[in-house]
């Protein structure tokens, strides 16, 4: 159901609960309508308590993703339009992790040796043939600048 319409039918049920209060108690004293009040209060809280857990739910999948942690998914409970959003969120989850594997895969794959260095001349990433061809762990390369690193290669 859409979250329009399940706000729709909640203004229309504590419509009917408070003509059906005042209808019940025969008169428009102050006690009825402060009772009717109160109950319209009770279910529009409720409704806007469901609906604004969702947003928030969505929201710390957003933040979790934008800070780096694509584990992160929201959770799909009913077809409205924040499943509908979720979902897609999801989805667009999926995708990043996909094209973040797709790079890793042809650096893996590569037989000539490659290495990639930062603006200011520090290896980020090396793949297997750059680890072999130097004789180090990939580890012992990452974070190193790459003058160090082909200065000590040349003297061996």
């Amino acid at each position: 159901m859409e979250i329009q319409t399940k706000l729709i039918l909640a203004a229309l049920f504590s419509t009917v609960i408070f003509y059906g209060v005042v209808l019940y108690a025969g008169l428009l004293n102050p006690l009825t309508i402060m009772v009717a009040l109160l109950l319209i209060f009770s279910v529009s809280f409720f409704i806007s308590r469901v609906i604004s857990k969702r947003i928030v739910e969505v929201h710390e999948v957003i933040n979790a993703v934008s800070k780096g942690d694509i584990t992160k998914r929201v959770p799909i409970e009913t077809e409205d339009e924040m499943d509908r959003l979720g979902r897609d969120l999801n989805t667009m989850i999926e995708n990043l992790i996909e094209a973040r594997r797709l790079p890793e895969n042809i650096l893996r794959s590569m037989k000539d040796g490659l290495f990639v260095v930062d603006v200011e001349g520090i290896i980020t990433e090396a793949n297997q043939a750059a680890s072999e061809m130097l004789g180090l762990a990939k580890e012992e390369l990452i974070g190193k600048s790459v003058t160090d690193i082909f200065s000590e290669y040349q003297r061996t």
